[in-house]
């Protein structure tokens, strides 16, 4: 009878600690909320480690805690081709892409929704700089070692938009 009831209450402990410990490993990083509240707090102390960094193992309450994960490591946006004309008026497609990463859990949740707003946020921002940057160019800087400066000045005119 003490070896069902041990049993027993070894797979009920199993059982709440599944649904009440997150891991986080090293690919990702996350953000929990206390009832949609990051800054949660009882008679003026915060309870809420809101930024989940570092990988570990975390508790998590059921129907009171939110986690919301993120991929730590570098993203990439297949972007889509741009056809524009240079600066002496020819017709050119340029297939870009973006590497980009979330430094921020809590940042990143506050200002976007889900992830498709951020990917169009960052499309909006890139397609505006080479749409801008293109054209004051010629196909001859486009192909030369210019090239490099023209890719680095869209890369921080985006990174300072976003």
């Amino acid at each position: 009878m003490m070896r069902w009831f041990l049993a027993l209450s070894a797979i009920v402990v199993a059982l709440i600690g599944a649904f009440c410990v997150i891991i986080i490993d090293v690919r990702e990083q996350a953000f929990r909320t206390v009832l949609g509240d990051p800054d949660f707090e009882i008679l003026g102390l915060y309870k809420n480690q809101a930024e989940l960094i570092e990988p570990g193992f975390y508790v998590r309450i059921p129907g009171l805690h939110q986690v919301h994960r993120f991929d730590r490591r570098r993203l990439h946006y297949d972007a889509r081709t741009f056809e524009g004309f240079t600066s002496e008026k020819l017709l050119i497609e340029v297939d870009y892409y973006a590497i980009w990463k979330i430094d921020h859990p809590r940042t990143f949740y506050e200002n976007f929704p889900n992830m498709a707003e951020a990917i169009k946020r960052l499309d909006d921002s890139t397609y505006s700089k080479v749409q801008e940057t293109i054209p004051k160019n010629s196909l001859s800087d486009l192909l030369s070692e210019r090239r490099e400066e023209i890719i680095r000045s869209i890369a921080q005119a985006a990174n300072d938009e976003l």
